[in-house]
């Protein structure tokens, strides 16, 4: 899937977030962490684990990392991630 990302004309950012959400995929084709678990990171005493998960999923280094609103009801964070090409 990852491959194939780059057939269309999808945005960086949209290309990132797709590699995210592929590489978060088992072989059995399921989420391998739930969302609960990612979100977890989101609190500023896993800001460390948040970065490694990122820079492991997203395959860049990142210089760092803004979280915007978060809502802790459906699970769903905003995060603007600043990389290194």
């Amino acid at each position: 899937l990852i491959e194939n990302i780059g057939i269309f004309s999808f945005s960086e950012r949209d290309q990132l977030i797709f590699s995210f959400l592929i590489d978060a995929i088992n072989d059995d084709g399921y989420l391998s962490e739930s969302i609960h678990e990612i979100i977890e990171n989101i609190r500023p005493e896993n800001h460390d684990l948040l970065k490694a998960d990122l820079e492991k999923r997203l395959g860049v280094e990142i210089l760092s990392f803004e979280i915007g609103k978060v809502n802790f009801l459906k699970d769903v964070a905003k995060v603007t991630v600043y990389y290194k090409q």
